[in-house]
């Protein structure tokens, strides 16, 4: 389906559940499994010819800052290999605006994320760990104050999918999943 580069609501559905499932799975060892796997999404995505009128550059980028602060101190040589085809797509000719600063944005934030695990490395802030409980999303210039009108619509656009596309059996099984995932 991903391969196919169809605009397709399932594909954001799909990235956004493993986002999330990321996210929860955090500090257990299904984490690493769960990471390898949407990086592997993410590097379909970002392989797939660039259509401007079709672009997937909005999904990788929300999703990289959904939760791109935790894969780059655990997947850092893969989340880095994602900026390689990105930044192709950037300085393309037909590349649009909107796609140009979405990866700018991105740029930004990897900076944050760089340097956050450089403190880290280096003892700063106390040995502060990586792990983050409470919700962080990167705006374009790469601070986290808050979401861009564009990343929030394309959450509320995407959970509309996934809840007008759920049937009830779906429902409970989603329900009795989130259920059985220990909290922190």
């Amino acid at each position: 389906m991903m391969e196919s580069g169809e605009s397709n609501p399932c594909i954001k559905g799909f990235m956004l559940f493993l986002a999330e499932l990321y996210k929860l799975l955090e500090g257990h060892e299904q984490n690493v499994e769960v990471g390898n796997l949407l990086l592997r999404a993410l590097h379909t995505l970002v392989s797939l010819p660039y259509d401007p009128q079709n672009s997937k550059i909005t999904i990788v980028v929300t999703i990289l800052k959904c939760c791109g602060f935790l894969l780059y101190p655990n997947h850092t040589a893969e989340t880095e290999q994602l900026f390689v085809p990105l930044e192709e797509i950037k300085v393309l000719p037909l590349c649009n605006f909107k796609d140009q600063k979405m990866i700018e944005s991105l740029e930004n934030c990897k900076k944050s994320w760089q340097e956050e695990a450089q403190s880290v490395s280096n003892g700063g802030d106390g040995g502060e760990e990586l792990s983050r409980t409470e919700e962080v999303f990167y705006g374009p210039d790469g601070s986290t104050t808050y979401v861009t009108l564009e990343e929030s619509q394309f959450f509320e656009d995407s959970y509309r999918e996934l809840d007008d596309g759920m049937s009830e059996e779906m429902q409970e099984e989603y329900e009795k999943f989130l259920a059985e995932i220990p909290n922190h």
